[in-house]
């Protein structure tokens, strides 16, 4: 049943709330509808409306006056009145409901080619009481006794290997546990334990059209979306987001409705919640002689989506708009979730040899009895969780599996057969010294490809070597005559030493050689190539695309790093962060106790505060929460009063490497390491332990440089009064070419705040830098003067446009001159040194670490403003891994007392930060050397 959604020409805006299902979604020869013993009531025109040729439209249904046996919101029919309107339009028979104005909806199809008048109070339908709709067509409709039946287990499973009597056994335990066995395709769990949300980089709906259909596919459509309703899978929807749908045939001939929510996935912000190891669950089932697996029905529909989030999976169908209320397919995290679920499901289980990678599960054991156990454990868990699996797809008790793309049994583990096909002998061998050789080749827009292979006595051809590359940006626009023969030349090259001296048969599907030879005036590229052919003893025979199949794949294999094929550039603002993953929680509570109960200084103060020692006014003032130490000091501050952790000595070596070593501090000097430990942390003899530490770090020696004093004229440039009032660009490059085809880096930084932002280029032509100034602007707003070196990318007609559209102030600092831009300047030398103690020996992994480098400049406190940039920008210190231990963070009501609180913090800090900058500014004025005159 399809309730439809709003109208475009519904009547009024109380009727486009109301459900409607016509028989445009029904058949009516199929639906079996019980009625009420009340006479039906006519229904007539409310309003005079017209409705165009070929269409259609939703009318206002007003009823007589003998509608007192109506109630509102009960379900009505609503049919034709009669059939003598049936040769110019029809009226949908269908189910709708009353308003408080005794009002209703019927839909109206013009079938003519010409308009439809229908006139005020118009009789034009006959409406009766209706109870229930059911549709005897949709297989989804199980009756009571069909779902209460037992499964029968001798045609579900295969348990022939087994001998009576534990067949026996696991029948009886499986009958037990008939609820956790799905009875039908329909037949899914119902687990609310964890609900899956969707989080976007923005809030800018996504509205998409709806593919069109085939025509002999819309039933398949309408009986697909039939299924989704009833399960309860998806619900009629009022979203501002849609996307399309397609019909998917699946092997067995009948379709699935699938949902293309790329553009979704784009937008959605990952979660890196970590799929099992599949080496690490291969090796659990190692000493297991029983193996079991079972297999979700349709796992991902069997977890509920959040409620304020099904909105953003609203699919549109030519049939409505509908949303998943169960987690679709296809969804972004939607692996990330389920495994989240099914690891709080299977929680401690591991252990027992019970393992689940997202919907699959394996159960091992050494012995029978051991084995129907486990069993039971995991069935409880699944019956607890509400989780349903399918009895056709699972097997229990077998002495041999085929899991993650491993075949194992007892004591052994190998590859698939799928896997070991590509070992055997039909696919790569060793060359035979009596056997010919022959070459397939092929070439694409992409790539060359060319396979050497060997003809055994059946004429079988089997490859002895691959070979492809890539082509180059100036290759790629090669006529296909002259990349066909590229492609045979770059073969004969590559195999030269089978070849060279040996007779043997070149097979391409273009008949270019022959063209070359007969070629009267041959370009100097392809005369330059026939000589090299001229060298080589071959035939050459045509063999259609089809027929090369080897040579054709390995020429369209794509390339990870494929800059040079491709003109389209990377989007400025994405960096594949594959850099060390921390988490915020290093040392658990614990942990952390453990080590302070084992701490004399620790232990012999925990000891005081427990038996309410009375320590001396001018002692420090420690105090126990959660069991855990902290020492509570003054500042002057922001901080005020702040609690910190005393660190017992077994501690303090993996603090310092916290906060020193981790990527997202990425090794501070001396000054902010030390400001960091003692804004959080205490301990006896710390100075001189950080001291020491930083001291002696390998990769800091290894980097570790000489200032120097040189006072070079200089450009003074006016301190700002606010954030983002001022802003400068500057470009790093050329860098090692990074694993994204990234050289350069564009970056940016406010002179208020000291607050950077990166970006990685594979150049720095201007239309790249102005979209990294508007990704800029459209975060921290339009700066009033934006400062640069004189570089042409910064200065070009393209950038001046941008300058003068919105309104900024462009100045360029002096030529010639590190010093004209200190700030920048500073701040890339700082990048660099950090980016050196992060990045692999190759160097080519910068990328990946770039956004980590600026993480620990962002929130490391600035020797000038004295304070983090961070906070100056927004308000709160973030969460950094080496906050091991840390009170409540103030909760608050509302957004409102949040921003009343935020604005007085920022306004002290904007003050202290204005008083320094002014303070910095004078000092610079007394060395400053004046610039020389013209």
């Amino acid at each position: 049943m399809f309730p439809s959604g709003n109208s475009a020409n519904s009547p009024s805006d109380d009727f486009s709330k109301q459900k409607l299902n016509s028989d445009q979604f029904l058949d009516n020869e199929k639906c079996d509808i019980e009625m009420s013993s009340v006479n039906s009531i006519t229904g007539r025109m409310e309003t005079k409306i017209q409705i165009p040729a070929f269409s259609q439209k939703y009318v206002e249904i007003k009823l007589d006056d003998n509608c007192n046996a109506l109630t509102v919101d009960q379900p009505i029919l609503v049919e034709s009145l009669n059939d003598k309107h049936s040769d110019s339009f029809l009226i949908a028979r269908s189910v709708s409901n009353l308003d408080v104005k005794n009002r209703c909806v019927a839909l109206v199809c013009n079938l003519n080619d010409s308009l439809v008048n229908l006139n005020k109070n118009m009789a034009l339908v006959k409406i009766s009481p209706s109870h229930k709709v059911a549709c005897i067509e949709n297989v989804n409709n199980v009756s009571s006794e069909n779902s209460k039946r037992q499964i029968d287990w001798a045609t579900q499973v295969d348990l022939n290997h087994l001998e009576d009597e534990q067949k026996l056994r696991v029948m009886n335990l499986l009958s037990k546990y008939n609820s956790v066995f799905s009875q039908n395709v329909s037949d899914l769990g119902q687990c609310d334990l964890i609900k899956h949300e969707i989080h976007l980089s923005d809030q800018v709906p996504i509205r998409q059209k709806p593919y069109r259909v085939p025509y002999h596919l819309n039933p398949k459509m309408r009986s697909q979306i039939n299924v989704l309703l009833e399960a309860g899978i998806i619900q009629p929807s009022t979203s501002s987001f849609s996307a399309p749908v397609i019909l998917v045939k699946k092997s067995d001939g009948s379709y699935r409705l699938v949902a293309d929510l790329r553009k979704l996935n784009a937008k959605t912000v990952p979660d890196n919640y970590p799929l099992p190891n599949y080496a690490e669950m291969i090796d659990n089932l190692s000493g297991a002689k029983f193996f079991s697996t079972l297999d979700l029905t349709s796992g991902f529909h069997q977890m509920f989506m959040h409620p304020d989030h099904t909105k953003y999976t609203a699919i549109a169908t030519e049939f409505g708009l509908f949303e998943y209320k169960r987690l679709p397919f296809g969804l972004r995290n939607a692996s990330a979730s389920f495994q989240r679920l099914m690891n709080l499901v299977l929680a401690g289980l591991n252990e027992f040899q019970i393992s689940c990678y997202i919907d699959d599960l394996v159960i091992a054991a050494g012995s029978f009895d051991e084995h129907l156990a486990k069993l039971e454990m995991v069935f409880q868990r699944l019956q607890k969780a509400n989780l349903k699996v399918k009895p056709s797809k699972c097997s229990f008790l077998k002495d041999q599996i085929t899991y993650l793309g491993h075949t194992v049994r007892e004591g052994q583990v190998y590859p698939d057969k799928k896997i070991w096909i590509l070992l055997e002998k039909h696919c790569l061998q060793k060359q035979k010294g009596s056997k010919p050789f022959a070459l397939c080749s092929d070439a694409s827009k992409l790539a060359l490809g060319a396979v050497l292979v060997q003809e055994d006595e059946t004429g079988f051809l089997h490859p002895i070597a691959f070979a492809s590359r890539k082509l180059s940006r100036a290759e790629t626009k090669f006529a296909v005559v002259e990349l066909e023969t590229m492609a045979i030349v770059f073969a004969v090259n590559h195999f030269k030493n089978y070849l060279f001296g040996k007779h043997f048969r070149i097979y391409s599907d273009q008949q270019c050689l022959s063209k070359i030879i007969n070629y009267k005036d041959p370009t100097s590229r392809i005369a330059r190539w026939m000589v090299t052919l001229q060298q080589f003893d071959y035939t050459a025979i045509h063999k259609p695309g089809r027929l090369n199949l080897m040579a054709d794949y390995v020429s369209r294999v794509s390339y990870p790093n494929d800059e040079c094929v491709s003109e389209k550039q990377p989007d400025v603002n994405t960096l594949d962060l594959e850099a060390n993953i921390f988490s915020v929680n290093e040392i658990p509570n614990s942990e952390i106790i453990e080590k302070q109960n084992a701490d004399a200084y620790c232990c012999n103060i925990k000891d005081k505060l427990n038996s309410n020692f009375v320590f001396s006014p001018n002692s420090p003032k420690f105090s126990l929460k959660n069991n855990v130490l902290l020492r509570y000091t003054n500042s002057k501050d922001r901080h005020g009063t702040k609690a910190k952790l005393v660190v017992p000595q077994t501690l303090v070596q993996k603090i310092l490497n916290l906060t020193h070593d981790n990527d997202t501090v990425a090794h501070p000097g001396l000054a902010r390491t030390l400001k960091r430990i003692k804004d959080n942390f205490v301990w006896k003899g710390l100075y001189a332990q950080v001291r020491r530490y930083v001291s002696s770090c390998h990769s800091c020696i290894q980097r570790r440089g000489f200032a120097k004093n040189v006072n070079a004229p200089v450009q003074s440039i006016p301190t700002a009064d606010y954030p983002f009032q001022k802003v400068a660009f500057d470009a790093i490059g050329l860098l090692v070419t990074s694993k994204n085809g990234n050289k350069w880096i564009i970056v940016i930084s406010d002179y208020f705040t000291r607050y950077p932002e990166a970006y990685a280029l594979p150049n720095i032509q201007s239309h790249n830098v102005a979209k990294v100034l508007i990704d800029f602007i459209s975060r921290h707003g339009v700066m009033q003067t934006l400062y640069s070196d004189r570089g042409s990318n910064f200065l070009s007609n393209a950038m001046q446009e941008v300058y003068t559209k919105l309104g900024i102030s462009k100045q360029q600092t002096l030529a010639y001159n590190t010093r004209g831009n200190g700030i920048l300047e500073r701040l890339n030398k700082t990048l660099i040194d950090t980016l050196s103690h992060l990045v692999s020996v190759q160097q080519v992994d910068w990328c990946e670490h770039l956004p980590f480098a600026f993480m620990a400049y962002r929130n490391a406190r600035h020797r000038i403003l004295d304070e983090n940039p961070s906070f100056i920008v927004y308000g709160r210190d973030p969460a950094m891994p080496y906050l091991i231990f840390s009170e409540k963070v103030r909760s608050y009501s509302d957004s409102p007392s949040y921003a009343q609180q935020l604005v007085t913090k920022l306004q002290t800090a904007f003050a202290l930060v204005k008083q320094n900058l002014d303070k910095q500014a004078e000092s610079y004025a007394k060395i400053q050397v004046s610039l020389p005159k013209n």
